[in-house]
């Protein structure tokens, strides 16, 4: 059926065809024709994303025959999209830089401490919850990674204050990114925010470590961002400051209340081990760029440990 959609509403020719997860594309000698799904928001994030793909000399979007943005299959909207790099492979560090889509600066900072007090709010009555689901023996695990947590919450608040009146440019943002997030997904309207740029190389960073525990990897991000998309110093003071509220943890809680399964072992190893990447971030940002960041000191303390 998505193929007969596919020549009808874009007049090509679908014979290869591929589906791969939430999409599907057509692959050709230099280029790939795909059909991503808009989600539920065409009106607001995917506005912004039809500006950023317009931005990007890599990607182009295509209209229907009929000159509409989507086309319509089985009650779920779709997009098109030719691109001259592969979407359906991992994203790789120099593709987080990108593009700047309004320079206008807007104080992200001053938002940020009332919503992650929100959230916090939110995640402590989900955390009750989640101490029940656990098996008993483990509660004392997980309410200990909790309690370690909720300190980097307060260090959060700290390091967010001085930024408050500090204007920030905004893009389009994966709310998520990862070592293994497919291309694609940062062209998905439903996993995307409008938000600074420090908030992709923040979240990209902190779930590299958390998967590799390697602190090379998180000097080689650095050094690629420096080369690809260099931020300004206050977007590291605010990447620094992003780093403290643990976004992951909440994520795991939230897997736990809906029966996934997590090893709360391994992620205890993690969290008496995040200081290192806490205490190095800074070494390696100003070795690269000659910007200080604010490190407590109990986090050097912490970091030297084990």
């Amino acid at each position: 059926m998505m193929r007969d959609v596919i020549s009808w509403a874009y007049n090509v020719d679908a014979t290869n065809l591929q589906s791969f997860r939430e999409i599907y594309f057509i692959p050709y000698s230099n280029s790939y024709f795909y059909l991503i799904p808009v989600g539920d928001e065409p009106r607001t994030v995917f506005f912004h994303l039809l500006k950023f793909i317009d931005q990007s000399p890599h990607f182009n979007h295509v209209f229907t025959t009929e000159n509409a943005p989507t086309v319509e299959v089985k009650n779920k909207h779709y997009y098109a999209v030719m691109s001259n790099v592969p979407l359906h492979q991992p994203v790789t560090k120099r593709q987080l830089a990108v593009p700047v889509l309004y320079s206008q600066g807007y104080p992200l900072a001053t938002h940020s401490k009332p919503r992650w007090l929100t959230k916090n709010q939110i995640h402590e009555q989900e955390l009750s919850l989640a101490l029940d689901k656990v098996p008993p023996h483990l509660r004392n695990t997980l309410f200990d990674i909790a309690t370690y947590y909720i300190h980097l919450n307060e260090e959060a608040y700290r390091l967010i204050a001085p930024l408050e009146d500090i204007p920030y440019s905004t893009t389009l943002c994966h709310a998520r990114v990862k070592p293994d997030t497919y291309l694609y997904e940062l062209f998905m309207p439903a996993l995307l925010i409008l938000d600074n740029r420090s908030r992709i190389y923040c979240e990209y960073v902190r779930h590299l470590f958390l998967e590799t525990g390697d602190l090379s990897e998180i000097n080689d991000v650095v050094a690629t961002a420096i080369a690809w998309g260099p931020l300004t110093e206050t977007e590291w003071h605010l990447l620094y400051a992003r780093l403290y509220f643990p976004s992951h943890f909440y994520d795991i809680v939230y897997d736990i209340i809906h029966n996934e399964e997590v090893n709360l072992e391994h992620l205890y190893e993690q969290t008496m081990h995040y200081a290192k990447l806490l205490a190095y971030l800074p070494r390696a940002v100003q070795q690269h760029t000659g910007v200080t960041l604010p490190v407590p000191d109990w986090v050097k303390r912490e970091a030297t440990l084990g």
